[in-house]
């Protein structure tokens, strides 16, 4: 089925590739900065073998700081090309949107989406992926894995339907199962939020197994072969997430199956300069992020679970210098980061500097939580707001954001239209794991830190509930002709 999307749309996913291509090489921006440290961890994972950061003396110290595939992704490119150059990088990014352009054809035309081909093109073209693809940022893989197992997640619904009608047992599903699984833990290498996904997928399965009432307009295949799936999936997903558990528990002491980055990433939505923000009435996002860095990279020099940690006046000396991780240039310079005084694990070793901070971290954001319940919920509105606004946040302020205000208002209106006109159809599996994916993708970004390019996995659902009103509103447009005619 793959190949037969390549042969029949060569010449639509050929001009997608170059437009990407294009518009990465021309402005040659995907290198102008590294604001998450992918390039630091590539070039590092590349030339030591080793997936981390270089301490004072040059030496390479294991992190799980960041998920690992997509730094390892830019380590091939670096291996394969020499240099992570603009057009290696662009290629690269160019391939994965490709990618993601051939399974929205696969899944469209297998939910029967009218005028896929031009979908495809809109999605192409959407300026939030695009703006993306131009930086070194994880948000062009994570869709086209999302889209991978989002398709395999229908195969095996194809394969359990196929059974249920042959009324015998297909051979085929456990290795699609297995494979769906594996997709879904690479997904969560890429962006750990993937695992809620996953998680949400395999409960709605489960209920629909267990639990009288079906969820679904056609879910017949038999309870055992649901209960198999269901298995395989979770083999799948473990089999790929385990090893890098295993590294982890052998290189920082514990077996993170994410990273250690989830703590900073609650605290910077939930903090008490950004609840003060919050509390004066203000919606925008234009907080001061800056002293909340300030602050929070001082952290050695004061308790940060004091209210005087927030209000303190930090002076030139005192700032360390930090970057959009959190993580100060001592921390990462220092030799002994690995280790932290009065914090042990359980064999009695001392706990791994990033296992203290993303702990501190995450204690610091539940308290102001706790401390704060009424600006907590109100933070959780704002920041769905800032992952679906339509309006981007440029610096400084661009005519542009309302080209792009206007596109994404009307996905909206056309994503809405199209959720009312499929009506019951909403309910089929193979619709509802992409609800399922917008659902898990707004439930965590309410929590931890939101903004707008964090909903990319979750565009391509919008764009094929868009495909579904394109007939209505161009028969709406030729019927209004019709009655303007003499």
């Amino acid at each position: 089925m793959v190949l037969a999307v390549i042969r029949g749309d060569w010449w639509l996913l050929s001009a997608i590739f170059i437009f990407r291509l294009a518009v990465i090489a021309l402005p040659a921006t995907i290198l102008l900065t590294d604001p998450d440290s992918y390039l630091t961890l590539a070039k590092q994972f590349a030339v030591s073998g080793t997936y981390g950061f270089a301490d004072a003396n040059g030496v390479v110290q294991a992190t799980a700081f960041r998920p690992p595939l997509y730094p390892a992704a830019i380590a091939l490119v670096i291996k394969l090309f020499g240099q992570p150059s603009v057009m290696a990088i662009g290629i690269l990014h160019s391939l994965l949107a490709t990618c993601s352009a051939g399974f929205l054809l696969l899944i469209g035309r297998r939910l029967a989406v009218p005028h896929i081909a031009l979908i495809v093109i809109a999605f192409s073209l959407d300026p939030l992926l695009v703006r993306q693809s131009q930086l070194l940022m994880t948000e062009t893989l994570a869709t086209t894995v999302a889209l991978i197992s989002w398709w395999l997640c229908i195969r095996v619904y194809d394969v359990l339907e196929a059974s249920h009608s042959q009324g015998r047992k297909n051979d085929s599903l456990w290795i699609v199962a297995l494979i769906a699984g594996m997709s879904f833990g690479i997904a969560t290498l890429t962006r750990p939020t993937a695992i809620v996904w996953l998680g949400l997928i395999l409960m709605t399965l489960l209920a629909t197994t267990f639990l009288t009432g079906a969820i679904f307009t056609s879910m017949r295949a038999e309870r055992g072969a649901r209960v198999q799936a269901i298995a395989a999936m979770l083999i799948g997903s473990m089999t790929v997430i385990a090893p890098w558990m295993i590294r982890n528990q052998l290189e920082i002491g514990k077996p993170i199956w994410a990273t250690t980055h989830g703590g900073y990433t609650l605290l910077l939505a939930n903090n008490p300069i950004l609840y003060d923000h919050l509390a004066s009435g203000s919606l925008s996002r234009d907080w001061d992020e800056d002293r909340f860095h300030d602050l929070w990279a001082n952290r050695d020099a004061m308790d940060p679970m004091s209210k005087e940690f927030w209000h303190q006046e930090v002076s030139a000396k005192q700032n360390l210098a930090t970057d959009s991780n959190g993580l100060s240039t001592e921390s990462r310079s220092n030799p002994d980061m690995q280790s932290e005084e009065g914090n042990r694990n359980k064999t009695g070793g001392k706990l791994h500097r990033e296992i203290v901070e993303d702990q501190l971290a995450q204690k610091v954001a539940i308290a102001t939580i706790k401390e704060r319940p009424v600006i907590a919920a109100w933070s959780c509105v704002t920041r769905l707001g800032w992952l679906w606004t339509p309006i981007p946040n440029p610096r400084p302020d661009s005519a542009s954001k309302w080209i792009v205000c206007v596109w994404y208002l009307g996905l909206y209106g056309l994503a809405l239209m199209g959720a009312y006109k499929l009506g019951p159809t909403n309910k089929s599996f193979p619709w509802f794991v992409g609800w399922l994916l917008v659902l898990s993708v707004t439930m965590v970004h309410a929590v931890y830190w939101s903004n707008m390019r964090m909903r990319a996995p979750a565009l391509p659902m919008l764009y094929l509930l868009a495909g579904w009103a394109l007939p209505y509103i161009w028969l709406a447009t030729l019927k209004r002709r019709a009655s303007l005619k003499p």
